[in-house]
């Protein structure tokens, strides 16, 4: 067994640097966050087209390692957010509209902590004062070896609000922040650091959006006071949306609503949230909108994702790779597995990286969920068509900020969403290889037996008794070998299986679990 656990992560450091695919992972859903997991594999959330909220651990290769879909019609599966907390486990926020009466509705914000094997922990509702309504924006794990996390708010009875909760989802501080302007806002992006958080926004005043930034202690004590930014040449609005930390600085994307939408604003700031480059990124060809970005692996360029709209409902997915300087150092089109002409396309809005490897996840409109794999030079799209992307200078000038945090009393209440783990899974690669190695996941333990291993000509399955037994048999091509239903015992023929490594889907109805086994002859 030890040796065979040495060849899995023998395999995975090979293959998984060099994998690139385009792939669809979900039918008719769709992503709206996506993050690597310090363990290996990623965790997703988005939706189904039910508008059910749907939470996914995956492996490297894309195989559910476990899953859950929310059927309460309460949740705002657009506005969900996940991430990794320092201890491995997991916390997904969203938002929950809940009715007090036939007519008064309030908008609050949940959040559920699932273990690492995803087990829920608990469950939350963040409320402002007196029931008010309370719209977090984002969520960032805990600064440092912070084991909880932080939540950005706004627009409400709060505006450009952070709230610091622990492991347990208790509030611990809680600070409304002043960027300057006297009117509404929120905090869209928070960047955890060692010694406290980096935060963006946007703030609302006169005819135009401010974006800022600002930066406190673990405590929520201004370090950096809020820097709002206009643009006056174009007259734009700016809402900064995703924070990245870079080797001297920072980068911000800020999303625009300009009189034609298109494209959005990437600035380039200093370790002190001053900004020394700002481009705004636009479709030369059509409308576009830019919906995620990260620091690119030199650690000085970012890698930005969007989508351009051709007309309505149709789509192409944009990736690109942005240095400080504006040059556009690679940029990747895909029209999606459907045809654009016949009412296809896609659209990115989800963005990680994992070690060298980007991952670009969204949605097809004829496939569901559909994730990129991309090297660091952007290859790995079927469809690579030209593209049009440009990267314009665009002046910001600096506002006045007065410095300030007031004290907030928002509150966290009891919260019991029903929620289950049937997700319909349909893993199509359209091109590309995925890595051949995914995350080490537990089995239920002591539930199923399988013997002999590594197998010969066959495969004995039990979960002890005479139960039903689900039993899928998939090669590392993720290719199904063998595929069955029956009572008690499950044998499984694997005679003509070419001698290597295979994993077992088992369902047994009191429990699941996914076993990897060797196949020798």
């Amino acid at each position: 067994m030890r040796i065979l656990s040495i060849l899995f992560l023998f395999l995975s450091s090979v293959c998984s640097a060099q994998s690139t695919a385009y792939l669809k992972i979900i039918d008719s859903t769709w992503i709206y966050d996506l993050k690597t997991v310090s363990t290996g594999g990623y965790i997703s959330c988005g939706g189904d087209q039910s508008g059910n909220a749907l939470i996914v651990r995956w492996n490297d290769a894309f195989d559910p390692v476990w899953e859950f879909r929310f059927d309460d019609i309460d949740h705002s599966s657009s506005r969900g957010r996940v991430i990794e907390a320092s201890d491995g486990a997991f916390y997904y926020m969203t938002g929950v509209n809940v009715y007090l009466t036939l007519t008064e509705l309030r908008a609050y914000t949940q959040v559920i902590k699932f273990s690492a094997a995803g087990t829920v922990l608990w469950q939350k509702i963040y409320k402002a004062a007196n029931g008010q309504n309370l719209s977090a924006r984002c969520i960032a794990r805990g600064a440092g070896n912070d084991n909880g996390f932080i939540l950005g708010a706004g627009d409400g009875l709060y505006n450009h609000q952070l709230i610091k909760c622990d492991a347990s989802g208790n509030i611990e501080w809680q600070y409304e922040y002043a960027p300057g302007i006297s009117a509404a806002g929120a905090i869209f992006s928070i960047l955890p650091e060692a010694d406290g958080y980096v935060a963006g926004g946007y703030s609302v005043t006169g005819a135009m959006l401010p974006c800022f930034t600002l930066k406190t202690n673990t405590t929520g004590a201004l370090v950096i006071p809020a820097k709002p930014y206009r643009n006056y040449s174009q007259s734009l609005n700016l809402l900064t949306t995703h924070l990245a930390k870079l080797g001297n600085g920072y980068a911000a994307l800020a999303a625009t609503e300009a009189s034609v939408e298109n494209g959005g604003v990437v600035m380039f700031l200093d370790s002190n949230l001053e900004v020394t480059s700002s481009f705004i990124v636009s479709n030369a060809d059509t409308s576009m909108v830019l919906e995620n970005m990260i620091a690119a692996p030199d650690g000085n360029s970012v890698i930005v994702n969007g989508v351009s709209m051709i007309h309505s409902f149709i789509s192409k997915g944009q990736a690109l790779r942005l240095t400080p300087s504006g040059i556009i150092a690679w940029q990747r089109t895909e029209p999606g597995n459907q045809p654009v002409a016949n009412g296809g396309g896609i659209g990115w809005h989800a963005l990680t990286r994992n070690g060298n490897t980007i991952v670009c996840g969204g949605a097809g409109l004829s496939d569901g969920t559909v994730v990129a794999l991309l090297d660091t030079l952007g290859n790995g799209l079927c469809g690579n068509e030209p593209a049009t992307l440009v990267a314009t200078p665009l002046p910001l000038v600096q506002q006045q900020s007065t410095p300030g945090a007031s004290p907030t009393n928002a509150y966290a209440d009891t919260s019991s969403y029903s929620s289950n783990t049937q997700v319909l899974y349909e893993k199509q690669v359209y091109c590309g290889n995925l890595p051949t190695v995914s995350v080490p996941e537990t089995p239920a333990a002591g539930l199923f037996t399988v013997c002999p291993v590594p197998a010969n000509e066959q495969l004995f399955i039990s979960a002890g008794g005479s139960g039903r037994i689900t039993v899928q048999a998939a090669g590392i091509d993720g290719r199904i070998m063998h595929s069955s239903t029956g009572f008690g015992t499950i044998t499984v023929d694997t005679r003509n299986w070419t001698p290597g490594i295979y994993q077992l889907t088992l369902d047994a109805g009191k429990g699941r679990s996914r076993i990897r086994i060797m196949v020798q002859h």
